[in-house]
């Protein structure tokens, strides 16, 4: 029997096809931005800017392509945002042990205390769910811990603009 793989949270989410998939856009950026690359992004008021707070009603923009680079004015500065689309895979690090019952489940996303988000499966979810888990990440597989999954955001959660 394989031992199973421990990965961990830390790992910065991206697009699961890089050359195909995710359109990465600039973005006029808030002011003040430092933002880790892989941080979950939403626009507001024409701007793009770090989501800090409660995860339950998050609109999901995009994930940040690159970190942020501190304007000192609301649009100073653009980011580059990976925009989340419909159908649209990505993959991230997912916090806790990877289960069959996981692929086609929904989970909701959460961050570490550098802004690096990760999923989070319902079960141990406080927040609502915004994504559905495809699958592991091989090498990832059934009994891996904090794997590397795909995922595509629900439809309704994304955020327009």
């Amino acid at each position: 029997m394989a031992t199973a793989i421990t990965g961990r949270t830390s790992i910065v989410g991206e697009p699961a096809q890089r050359k195909t998939g995710a359109k990465m856009q600039p973005c006029p950026e808030a002011s003040s931005q430092t933002y880790p690359r892989g941080a979950l992004l939403i626009k507001s008021a024409g701007f793009v800017n770090m989501h800090t707070t409660s995860f339950v009603s998050v609109s999901l923009y995009g994930l940040a392509a690159r970190s942020g680079r501190n304007g000192t004015a609301d649009g100073d500065k653009n980011a580059n945002v990976w925009r989340f689309q419909a159908d649209q895979p990505f993959k991230m690090a997912m916090s806790g042990t990877f289960t069959a019952t996981n692929r086609g489940a929904t989970a909701a996303l959460s961050q570490n205390t550098a802004g690096v988000c990760f999923l989070v499966t319902a079960s141990s979810a406080s927040d609502s769910s915004v994504v559905r888990i495809i699958d592991a990440v091989p090498p990832f597989t059934v009994g891996d811990v904090n794997p590397v999954v795909y995922f595509v955001p629900l439809t309704a959660k994304i955020q327009e603009g």
